[in-house]
């Protein structure tokens, strides 16, 4: 069910708008591409700089991924542009996935969000949406090479978890076989390489112990085992049970670590551990409670249980208090972005109230915004980024995912290339 909110914000409206035009006047178009300027930082050590807040930043373009470059800007633009029939933003959408697709062939990248399978399942969602046929045949072949590969990782970002996401997505979108079978050897992949505890399952990765959480953690790992088994479930060759066993086993892993007083999960990143060595516990897309209430959301909307939902519950209650402490004291730095920023638990908020029927969240969610925006202004230009002080133009840091969050605040259906991945 959709829910909007009693007498909507025509502010929220407006700022959509805003960003639009802030992303349509920085393309940089090129024949039938384009590409956008990203902000990074002057050095590849940013030890070496000092504090991300003032080191000296560059504009680098081409970046192709769905994370923060031409797959996921053109995929939000896309959704904007259909919602509300504006063919200017359609054109630069079209244009900007040409540029994904042509970039992704040669950075040799396979991954959800930094490579082939982020860009090939946004070109299908993309060319489905605008009736772009080459850009939807272009995905499906891109797509078919990512989900044949093998990755060095298993997590959501640049591993098997996120390919085999893509893979199912891009199956259902494009009504393709051979995608659902990738999709299918990619969770098998993950339940080969898990480390298995009495506990749960994890998957260790880069030196670090198994990690909580979406991006990189157990809750990216149960999402892609949770939604394989139930498509696959009437399959006479499927894995199915094996799936949902290990798709619980991540999740045991994942409670192990959960505090009831606090509604939290830690980050054990040892690079983010307190001076006494205890782990933080953050209301994070990437790492900590927002990405685990959205996975939790997402294996419940295809194959239903209290206990996920009771996992939303606990995450959307600890995101929206930390939330409410961030805009009291006026403290967003990440602004209103989508990975590290509060346009998380606005995103999660507007996903409880239409999947669990609770108006109530998105009320908290317009609450939210508004006191956000009294500290962060009406020019969107002007807001924090994810990861440095300038916004930037990506779907993850940026002002995509931003203007993704605000249109969902409306309807929900937009927030699908950030909490479905177009489901």
């Amino acid at each position: 069910m959709a829910v909007t909110a009693p007498g909507g914000s025509p502010a929220d409206t407006d700022l959509v708008g805003r960003i639009a035009g802030l992303l349509l006047d920085s393309a940089i178009l090129v024949r039938d591409q384009a590409t956008w300027l990203t902000p990074q930082l002057a050095e590849a050590d940013p030890a070496a700089l000092g504090d991300e807040e003032t080191a000296p930043t560059i504009g680098r373009t081409g970046a192709s991924c769905l994370y923060d470059g031409s797959a996921g800007i053109g995929w939000a633009l896309a959704v904007v542009g259909a919602g509300r029939g504006d063919g200017q933003l359609q054109e630069v959408a079209a244009a900007a996935v040409r540029h994904a697709l042509a970039r992704a062939e040669v950075e040799g990248r396979d991954g959800l969000y930094d490579g082939a399978a982020g860009v090939g399942l946004a070109a299908i969602a993309v060319g489905g949406l605008l009736g772009v046929e080459e850009l939807r045949t272009g995905g499906v072949g891109l797509l078919r090479r990512a989900g044949a590969s093998t990755p060095s990782s298993d997590d959501l970002i640049d591993g098997s978890a996120g390919i085999a996401l893509a893979c199912l997505r891009g199956a259902r979108l494009a009504d393709d076989g051979a995608l659902l079978a990738a999709a299918q050897r990619q969770v098998e992949t993950l339940v080969a390489r898990a480390e298995r505890h009495t506990w749960g399952w994890c998957w260790p990765s880069q030196g670090e112990a198994g990690l909580c959480g979406l991006a990189h953690g157990a809750a990216g790992a149960a999402w892609a085992l949770g939604e394989v088994a139930a498509a696959t479930a009437t399959s006479a060759t499927a894995t199915s049970p094996s799936l949902s066993a290990a798709r619980d086993a991540a999740r045991r892993y994942e409670r192990s670590w959960f505090d009831p007083r606090s509604n939290t999960w830690p980050d054990l990143r040892r690079e983010v551990a307190a001076g006494d060595g205890s782990p933080p516990r953050p209301s994070l897309w990437c790492h900590g409670g927002v990405g685990i209430g959205l996975s939790r959301l997402a294996v419940h909307r295809v194959d239903p249980h209290p206990a996920l939902v009771g996992e939303a519950v606990a995450a959307r209650t600890a995101a929206s208090q930390e939330a409410a402490h961030q805009v009291a004291a006026g403290v967003l730095p990440s602004g209103l972005t989508f990975c590290h920023g509060l346009g998380g638990t606005l995103a999660l908020l507007v996903a409880t109230a239409d999947r669990l029927d609770a108006p109530e969240d998105l009320h908290t969610a317009h609450q939210l915004l508004a006191g956000a925006l009294d500290h962060l202004g009406a020019d969107p230009a002007a807001w924090p980024g994810g990861l440095l002080q300038e916004p930037g133009p990506g779907l993850m840091t940026g002002l995509a995912g931003t203007m993704l969050v605000l249109e969902g605040m409306e309807d929900p259906a937009a927030l699908a290339p950030l909490i479905g991945l177009g489901a």
